[in-house]
């Protein structure tokens, strides 16, 4: 997770996104960007959320009940059940990521005084078709990009891969482009491009 954060404290961030893994701004992941969750029913799942600022994110999933396995800073090693918290045991719709910040708030670096941050692992079955959301909790951060889209279709069921594809687009053959994401591709007359 990545965060620019506003002048303004009053005002929120400016900008909130699930970035990718590098805190790239122009690579990040706002709402408006290709679907790049997209999961097959019935599949169980983890993910590692990895929050490099220096906030607190709760983070929800829609339409998914999920486990927090563990929790460690980023460039360590941990067993399932390290760092999870006595109350975060069970099933779960929000997982806090923790910042990375140390007891005295600073930031927590590498030697190459890097963000090293922490990194939240979930664990999910997606069990409900459809096209959903996942986002951080804090309502200024939401309103501001820190929210993208999630979509579960069946492969067995051709017509649920349209629920991935936003607006009037369709899925196309092959299914996966290079970069693991469902093709999608205007439609013309009732056929694909």
């Amino acid at each position: 997770l990545k965060e620019e954060v506003t002048v303004d404290p009053d005002l929120g961030p400016y900008t909130a996104a699930l970035d990718d893994i590098f805190g790239n701004p122009e690579e990040g992941k706002g709402w408006a960007k290709p679907i790049t969750e997209n999961v097959q029913l019935n599949h169980v799942e983890e993910w590692d959320v990895m929050n490099l600022s220096a906030d607190s994110h709760p983070i929800h999933l829609h339409q998914v009940k999920f486990q927090i396995v563990k929790r460690c800073l980023t460039n360590a090693t941990c067993a399932e059940g390290d760092g999870v918290l006595g109350y975060e045991r069970g099933w779960k719709d929000v997982a806090i990521a923790y910042p990375n910040v140390d007891g005295e708030g600073e930031p927590v670096v590498n030697d190459e005084d890097e963000p090293i941050g922490f990194t939240t692992t979930i664990r999910m079955k997606f069990d409900i078709l459809g096209l959903y959301v996942w986002h951080c909790h804090i309502l200024s951060h939401e309103d501001n990009e820190m929210m993208r889209p999630l979509c579960v279709y069946d492969p067995m069921n051709n017509s649920t891969l349209n629920l991935c594809c936003p607006g009037d687009l369709v899925y196309n053959e092959p299914l996966w482009n290079e970069e693991n994401k469902i093709q999608c591709v205007p439609q013309v007359s009732g056929t694909t491009l």
